[in-house]
């Protein structure tokens, strides 16, 4: 099958549904009062956009992204929020994606002797579209004989409560609960396994500021995620027959914000996180990184970011891996990913700002499985329009 010729109907549907979502907001936003709005549109490459290893030879493309950012908070203290991105490539249709994200939720803060307590409630909708392109053979991804190129789509609904209590010395202790369900696209192929899942997570943060330049950071978290027809491997990675999957997550993270002044701002953050599934470990994992942002502010109209993550995932118990497995995450990875941002604002006014942007990313991974090794690079520059 030629590059572009798939067809999907979920696949055509969520691409129009993004541009309706990007008409329909455009036209409300010139009638609309205290709304933020953006939208952008940048033009660049990319040499390896299907992160494939350098044994299929990746090709560097030329791709358009557009993106769009829409947010309003009424006096009641609600609020919603609009995000969505679209990436189309002019010769390899297989690499294009959307990510679309819808959010409404609801703030309050009461007033105390001694601090405050805020509430936070908000649920967010996600859809997301995007090709499967198999890393063994860089095609269409297929299962005996029928095409999965669908098989990561997925729509994605999560309910979020949290409650905080910062006290007059800026201590902040925050208590979090979000349920998740997310719904892949569904086929009718024997021997296939399904993702679709949902989850309980509990999330407990604190925040300690000793000064104004200085914050640090500790949080846990634990996960219940329930695979709703998924089975469980046995040692061999064999599936258990009437079994049900299930993986408990555990999470701890520690993290320090330096922020001298106005114009700079630079976040450390280290992360460490174990997975348990409810059989005999074969799919047990544990996953540590570092995390590096941080912004400068060059002058009144010039702002650079940079940012750096790094991940080690490994399996705990499995000694032999699949050759033929379709999930990425059946293979031992580690590597980082660093990126660069350059704004700079053209115009004068302060509430309609038009600003050009520059991206560069660049990204190395390495894999017990020389398939999922790979690096890639992007480059892309374009406008910005923002009405604040």
């Amino acid at each position: 099958m030629a590059y572009g010729e798939h067809n999907s109907p979920i696949k055509h549907r969520k691409q129009l549904f993004f541009w309706i979502c990007f008409i329909t907001l455009g036209t409300v936003n010139s009638f609309a009062f205290a709304v933020d709005f953006s939208l952008s549109g940048q033009a660049g490459v990319v040499d390896n956009p299907h992160q494939l290893s350098t044994q299929l030879d990746p090709q560097i493309e030329p791709f358009v992204q557009i993106g769009l950012r829409l947010s309003n908070r009424f006096e009641n203290d609600a609020y919603f929020k609009i995000r969505a991105k679209q990436l189309e490539f002019s010769d390899d249709e297989r690499a294009d994606n959307s990510l679309t994200r819808f959010e409404f939720g609801y703030r309050s803060e009461d007033r105390l002797s001694d601090g405050k307590i805020n509430y936070h409630v908000f649920a967010n909708h996600d859809i997301r579209d995007k090709n499967y392109v198999s890393k063994i053979t860089g095609e269409d991804a297929t299962f005996s004989g029928e095409s999965i190129v669908d098989r990561y789509d997925y729509d994605s609904t999560k309910l979020n409560a949290n409650i905080s209590y910062t006290t007059e010395q800026k201590t902040r202790y925050r208590l979090g609960y979000q349920y998740r369900k997310k719904d892949y696209e569904s086929f009718s192929i024997t021997g296939l396994s399904d993702f679709d899942y949902s989850h309980d997570r509990i999330k407990f943060d604190l925040q300690i500021r000793p000064s104004s330049q200085n914050r640090f950071k500790a949080a846990i978290s634990t996960t219940r995620r329930n695979f709703d027809d998924k089975r469980v491997d046995d040692s061999n990675g064999d599936d258990i027959a009437g079994t049900d999957l299930e993986y408990d997550y555990y999470k701890y993270s520690l993290g320090y914000v330096y922020r001298p002044d106005s114009d700079v701002r630079i976040e450390l953050s280290a992360f460490s996180s174990e997975r348990e599934d409810n059989g005999v470990g074969y799919a047990d994992a544990s996953e540590q990184g570092i995390n590096i942002y941080s912004w400068f502010q060059l002058d009144e109209k010039q702002r650079i970011f940079a940012s750096l993550r790094y991940s080690d995932f490994s399996y705990d118990n499995q000694i032999v891996e699949s050759e033929t497995a379709l999930e990425e995450e059946s293979f031992n990875r580690k590597g980082q990913t660093v990126r660069f941002d350059y704004r700079r604002r053209l115009s004068d006014e302060n509430e309609n700002q038009l600003s050009f942007i520059l991206t560069l990313i660049f990204s190395d991974f390495n894999s017990s499985n020389p398939f999922y090794k790979y690096s890639g690079n992007t480059i892309a520059a374009g406008i910005r329009y923002s009405i604040l």
